[in-house]
């Protein structure tokens, strides 16, 4: 697919669209993702996917349950009962129900409050985390069946993962947080489909996705990065009721020359992707990354093969002299703490990750407080692992796709 005509790509040396350029779409990309939202139907979900949809459902329900009962959840819903309507929608860990964009922002929040939701690398975004609290939230407010509620969610996190590899890392490796920026959109995919929005009503929510475009990846390792993830959910529902209330919005905010695509991701797009809707879904392939720890993804493969690794060698964890783990450029960059001071810079850690392993032997919701850190078994553990990038890994080009966040692991 290429640009519609009218908003031409801004010179050869700056173009990095890819696709048929002597071909004409006379469709925008908000007009191509609104048709197919509109037109899904329960039934033209294949098994499998709506299988893995489940999944993921279960999983980052788990995840927010927890969430809400920690010190963010509960502080940012005591906040939602101040400042938001009281209204039908499940808070979590709330007897009071509130309105779709409280409830859809609190939970929001709780399901992403300790990095514990799945992980999709088709954009490098924790979809669920997202597009789950949008869509219960419009459901119940509507009074929606389940079959319902599941193929809007499945309508949210196919646009937001279709758009993800419409845009490849680039958004990510830029430091724009995906998980907030397109899962905004994915949100207000799936709330316009609870709504039954028409074709034209859903391209309208999308382009006001669109057209407003955020957040940093400066909240890593801080309360904002879930709190930002709450505030995407919060999004998803405002956007597609304004759509429907008839608020207009440009169909080429993705696509145009100071568009999402140029201003966002410096034009970086492979708009053919987008004719893989409805055909390959994306939570088949690359399908969902669910966690056994309550850390970045980025901890997750390292971490399993730690565990792994002493647990068939029959290694006692005090003989362990050293851990070297050898990682991709996306793992690298995702963990900047090497001697964290707060649970949720923990949470970025790769030392602390391997370090309840060895101190522990477990990695739970359990070691995230202040004082496991202050824990000198947990100190002489983590100064023995050592994490670098491997060059070895990065040149691999099969890498980025097989295992983004994979690694090597050496135990001694």
């Amino acid at each position: 697919m290429v640009i519609p005509t009218g908003f031409p790509c801004p010179g050869p040396e700056k173009c990095k669209y890819s696709g048929e350029k002597d071909k004409i779409n006379m469709e925008g990309i908000s007009e191509t993702l609104g048709n197919w939202v509109a037109g899904l139907a329960a039934g033209d979900i294949p098994q499998a996917a709506a299988r893995e949809a489940k999944r993921c459902l279960v999983d980052v329900l788990a995840a927010a349950l927890a969430g809400a009962a920690g010190p963010l959840g509960t502080m940012v819903r005591a906040h939602t009962t101040r400042e938001y309507a009281a209204g039908p929608c499940t808070v979590l860990g709330e007897f009071d129900g509130s309105g779709p964009s409280g409830a859809a922002f609190a939970n929001g929040v709780a399901a992403h409050a300790y990095d514990f939701d799945d992980t999709c690398y088709a954009g490098i975004v924790h979809g669920s985390a997202v597009v789950f609290p949008a869509v219960l939230a419009a459901a119940e407010a509507t009074g929606a069946s389940g079959q319902q509620l599941l193929t809007a969610f499945v309508a949210g996190v196919e646009t937001e993962y279709t758009l993800g590899k419409v845009l490849g890392d680039h958004l990510f490796l830029k430091g724009w947080h995906p998980t907030t920026v397109l899962g905004a959109i994915g949100a207000t995919a799936g709330v316009s489909k609870v709504l039954g929005l028409d074709a034209r009503e859903t391209a309208r929510a999308l382009g006001i996705a669109g057209s407003q475009a955020g957040s940093l990846q400066t909240g890593k390792g801080t309360p904002v990065k879930p709190f930002l993830a709450g505030r995407a959910a919060e999004s998803g529902v405002h956007f597609a009721h304004m759509a429907k209330s008839g608020l207009e919005a440009p169909l080429t905010a993705f696509e145009q020359e100071r568009g999402f695509i140029q201003v966002v991701n410096d034009g970086h797009a492979d708009l053919s992707r987008l004719d893989d809707l409805g055909k390959t879904y994306r939570l088949i392939n690359p399908g969902v990354a669910l966690k056994l720890y309550p850390l970045c993804s980025a901890t997750q493969a390292a971490v399993e093969e730690t565990a792994r690794i002493l647990a068939d060698e029959a290694i006692d964890t005090e003989a362990v002299e050293s851990v070297l783990v050898e990682v991709t450029h996306l793992v690298a960059i995702s963990l900047d703490y090497d001697r964290p001071q707060t649970p949720v810079e923990a949470q970025f850690s790769m030392p602390f990750a391997i370090g309840c392993i060895l101190a522990f032997d477990k990695l739970g919701l359990d070691c995230l407080n202040l004082e496991t850190l202050s824990d000198p078994r947990l100190a002489a553990a983590m100064a023995k692992v050592t994490m670098r990038e491997s060059q070895e890994l990065t040149r691999d080009p099969e890498t980025p796709e097989k295992c983004p966040e994979g690694a090597w692991v050496t135990v001694r």
